[in-house]
């Protein structure tokens, strides 16, 4: 009955017309990477196919369009579709002139709609509400003022940085074209390409949550969990499977350094310089654990430190902060350490902890990252915080 219901309502969100009788051809340099307009089966396969797998369709198809076209196609494209509708050809007419602005993803899905794919109610309800808020937008802004000339309202910061956002993960799924291209070789490097477009620290959750969901996309078909996506990408073997896992992986690994660099540039400058023994007074550690003899060094030794390495009297875990590829050291701040990589820095339990850590202090620097990862527990990400359990037990430059 739910399915029954969607297809009513998204039929009333739908159009009518027919697939363009000519697909469009791109013909620069790079066309016979990129192909031509992506093309679709019949509807009723269409029909068959998972959430998952049609999303994914849904993102090759808008990337294609991000590739090749611009927002002036992408503009031309929604105002022939708002222009079928007479109450909404003012709005065409504003959105021609890019006076009113929805985003380039809008158009470019209507065009998809034109080209044969079937635009799900989700797909559907989302494009109306943007164009709707437009709509409501030159209702509002378009009102007479005193000397009787209309006031276009210019889009406002959070849709600016939407849009950047939105023009950032277009350039993300363009690299990862180019890395599939090139035979699964090459690294994202979005710490550049985020500092290029200037993507803003309010965006990083959504770039964050897009990667994270790509990753998981892409497991899910190394663990040949979704029968649809192991057609779609039937060609790859798990080698390639693997290759782009962690090629996405290193991606989010990019963007929670880009987001660490954010942070420390937005803590506000101090009038003077603070004793590192100030910095660090706020922290809470336990000074000393008899029943194993171990003792915690100085703290104000981690302002300098590339790695800190804690014991966790209570849990029985041993971690080790590492720290982040773009920062020189690490930092405190309160009870937390900061600048550490998120995805390097991790723990494991110590099953017997007075002989583990007797072996632990015999270790050197690079002997001790390969002592802890020959642990046989479950490895857990640490999350920065220092508490009185928390025995600090070395640092290295």
């Amino acid at each position: 009955m739910a399915t029954k219901k969607q297809t009513v309502e998204s039929s009333k969100l739908a159009w009518r017309y027919e697939p363009p009788a000519k697909a469009l051809v791109y013909r620069e340099a790079d066309s016979k990477y990129v192909g031509d307009e992506p093309k679709y089966p019949p509807l009723e396969e269409q029909l068959q196919w998972t959430e998952t797998y049609y999303r994914t369709q849904l993102l090759k198809t808008l990337n294609w369009y991000n590739h090749t076209q611009d927002k002036k196609k992408s503009a031309e494209w929604l105002a022939q579709f708002l222009s079928r509708n007479p109450k909404r050809a003012k709005l065409a007419e504003h959105v021609r002139k890019g006076e009113i602005w929805p985003g380039v993803t809008v158009g470019y899905a209507t065009r998809a709609g034109r080209a044969g794919l079937h635009l799900r109610f989700g797909t559907l309800r989302t494009m109306l509400r943007h164009i709707k808020t437009a709509e409501t937008n030159i209702k509002v802004s378009l009102d007479p003022i005193d000397d009787g000339k209309p006031v276009v309202k210019a889009p406002n910061i959070q849709e600016r940085m939407a849009e950047r956002t939105s023009e950032f993960l277009g350039e993300v799924e363009g690299r990862f074209d180019t890395f599939i291209e090139n035979e699964f070789k090459g690294d994202p490097k979005l710490v550049e390409l985020l500092t290029t477009m200037n993507v803003p620290g309010q965006q990083l959750k959504t770039v964050q949550e897009h990667i994270s969901k790509r990753i998981a996309e892409f497991e899910e078909l190394y663990e040949g969990k979704d029968a649809q996506l192991l057609e779609g990408y039937r060609h790859w073997g798990k080698r390639q499977m693997k290759a782009v896992v962690a090629w996405w992986t290193s991606a989010l690994s990019d963007a929670n350094s880009y987001n660490t660099a954010k942070k420390a540039a937005k803590a506000p400058r101090k009038k003077k310089a603070v004793s590192p023994e100030k910095i660090v007074s706020k922290l809470k550690f336990m000074k000393e654990f008899a029943e194993l003899s171990i003792k915690s060094i100085m703290p104000a030794t981690i302002l300098t430190a590339s790695e800190l390495w804690v014991y966790n009297t209570k849990t029985r875990k041993l971690g080790i902060y590492i720290v982040d590829a773009h920062q020189s050291s690490l930092s405190v701040k309160g009870t937390k350490i900061l600048g550490y990589d998120e995805m390097a820095s991790v723990q494991k339990t110590l099953r017997k902890p007075k002989e583990q850590l007797k072996e632990f202090g015999a270790q050197g620097k690079p002997a001790a990252k390969k002592w802890h990862k020959g642990i046989k527990t479950t490895e857990t990400k640490l999350n920065g915080r220092i508490n009185e359990d928390c025995i600090l037990l070395k640092v290295y430059k």
